[in-house]
This record gives C-alpha cells, structure tokens and sequence, in this order.
C-alpha cells in the first residue's frame, strides 16, 4: 500500500523547443513594438564549434528613463545535427533551469528598487502563454 504524500512543491510545466522555434516566438512577442524579445548565446559559447552550452532570452521594457533589461539563460539540452543548426539545437525552458543574468531596476520616490519575482513574472508569462499557444496547434 502506497502513502499519499502531497507534494509541497508545485511543479511547473517544461517546455523543450528548438532555438529556431524559440527565436520564432520571441519575435512574435516583439511584433507591438513596445517590448522586445531577443535570443541569443552568452558571449563564453564557442559558435562554429557547436558547443552550444545556453541560450540567453533577454526581455527589454523600457521604464522610464531606465532601459529594463531582464535576462536568463536556459540550457541546451539536445543537439539534432540531422536538423541543422538552430533547428536542432533543443532548449529546455523550466523555471528551475533560469538562470537570472540581468535584473531591471525601478523607481520607487527617490529610490532605485529591483524586483526578482516580479521580473520573472513580466518575462515568463508571456513567453509561457505563447509556448502553451504554440502546443495546441
């Protein structure tokens, strides 16, 4: 007889798409012009040698005077050479594989704040809205 424990710690849903497909995505997230979306590889990765190691999805809105860069890097998870390039590249979205490589800042009175939660937010749900929009075609 098995015990039914309740898990205290929800898990999220993953998603594992190719860059490519990523790229697709970020654009159609950049289309009104008011937010931009961009994929692109950390600086450390060595790009004709395909040791692609991350994937860095920067998320830019503009707040004020201040440019609001948020950022995170998500491992590559599988490389398909049969694909090609960026369509075979596999990366693996999962709040638990971000990694946080900028943080935007924010005006409170006369006080620079920073939010973590609150720029997770404003970048995943609506990169995840059109993952979950993307799987139901």
């Amino acid at each position: 007889m098995g015990m039914n424990v309740k898990n205290p710690f929800p898990i999220d849903q993953c998603y594992v798409v190719s860059i490519a497909a990523l790229r697709e995505i970020c654009q159609s997230l950049s289309e009104s012009g008011e937010k931009q979306w961009q994929v692109g590889f950390p600086e450390h990765t060595v790009e004709w040698g395909y040791d692609f190691k991350n994937v860095h999805v920067r998320y830019n809105n503009p707040s004020g005077s201040l440019e609001n860069h948020i950022s995170y890097t998500f491992p590559v998870v599988a490389e398909l050479p049969l694909f090609g390039h960026e369509e075979g590249l596999m990366v693996c979205l999962y709040s638990l594989s971000a990694r946080t490589k900028e943080s935007a800042f924010y005006m409170e009175g006369d006080e620079l704040c920073h939010d973590d939660i609150g720029d997770w937010e404003a970048f995943w749900f609506p990169l995840e809205a059109k993952l979950t929009a993307r799987l139901k075609k």
